[in-house]
């Protein structure tokens, strides 16, 4: 069946290969020595491919153990442990929005999702994670200071991607997806895992319009890019910063979430805008009937109530 797996294309790859003279090493006194003592040298040894002659195709990382076999059972095998996984920590810190559409009678109470689709990732915070919200955004122009953070995700990973969404929050209905955008972070944080070093960056992303008719009132899916260029006018755009750490760094710079404690790295302030009691009620809309001439009679009503409840209180009546 070795052939039916050639021909299916389902062998494995060679990429390279290495040569180690065994008898030489067994023969070396110095070899031998180190040998007892279990000191044996840590090799490099170059991996050659002759397809590619001339190339180097990377290393491994090896060392050879070769015992008497009479004393191999007095001595101890080498202590083998797997190797630490590889971890990264995300995290968004949502700072504004700009151009959101007022859906609802002039204004939108603006709201931002996230989720993280990771299999790999093995945090406790959950993969869906919201902001606070903006009341009363008269000008799309929403304003919220807050962190999203994922912990713990395990490299390599298959796919990586986050799903930003914008709502305008409803209390007593169910919210209203105004846009998306969809970032595919896997080559950074592949990136990050490989060298050891934080990234940083800032991104200001515009959102896919959703519409309610086209979807069936599903969320609809978003790649990012330019809407724009799709015949699309954006629904807005979001402007984010964007930190990926190696796990043991951001243990050392730790952060919580929204803007809660420890509220470091960066240290984020609660917004004035969109916060207020005014801004909460200021979707809801009360009027009264107009009463005519009988509303410029009320006050004089009320006053001689107000008058026979005193009298009646003294014992003039």
């Amino acid at each position: 069946s070795g052939e039916v797996a050639q021909a299916l294309g389902a062998t494995d790859k060679l990429i390279g290969s290495t040569i180690i003279d065994l008898e030489d090493r067994w023969h070396s006194k110095n070899w031998r020595d180190a040998a007892g003592r279990q000191q044996v040298p840590t090799e490099q040894r170059p991996l050659m491919n002759s397809t590619f002659q001339g190339h180097n195709c990377g290393s491994i990382e090896m060392w050879i153990e070769m015992l008497d076999s009479v004393l191999a059972s007095d001595q101890k095998a080498t202590d083998l442990r797997e190797p630490p996984r590889n971890e990264v920590e995300i995290r968004l810190v949502i700072r504004t929005t700009t151009g959101i559409p007022l859906v609802d009678n002039g204004k939108c109470d603006v709201k931002i999702g996230v989720r993280l689709e990771c299999k790999e990732y093995k945090g406790r915070n959950d993969e869906y994670q919201e902001t606070d919200i903006h009341n009363g955004c008269t000008t799309g122009n929403a304003v919220f200071n807050w962190r999203i953070v994922y912990p713990h995700i395990v490299l390599p990973t298959q796919s990586c991607t986050m799903d930003i969404s914008c709502f305008d929050a409803n209390a007593l209905t169910s919210d209203t997806l105004i846009g998306m955008v969809s970032i595919d972070i896997r080559k950074y944080v592949e990136k990050v895992a490989r060298d050891l070093e934080a990234l940083t960056a800032t991104a200001d992303l515009a959102f896919m319009p959703v519409s309610s008719e086209e979807d069936g009132g599903k969320e609809a899916e978003a790649q990012a890019g330019d809407p724009s260029a799709e015949g699309q006018d954006p629904a807005g755009r979001i402007q984010f910063e964007f930190y990926i750490y190696t796990q043991s760094e951001a243990n050392e710079k730790p952060a919580g979430l929204a803007r809660g404690p420890p509220n470091e790295h960066p240290p984020l302030t609660t917004p004035a805008e969109g916060r207020g009691w005014g801004d909460v009620f200021a979707g809801f809309e009360f009027s009264l009937p107009s009463f005519g001439l009988f509303a410029k009679v009320l006050p004089l009503i009320i006053f001689t109530l107000l008058c026979l409840v005193g009298l009646k209180f003294v014992g003039l009546l």
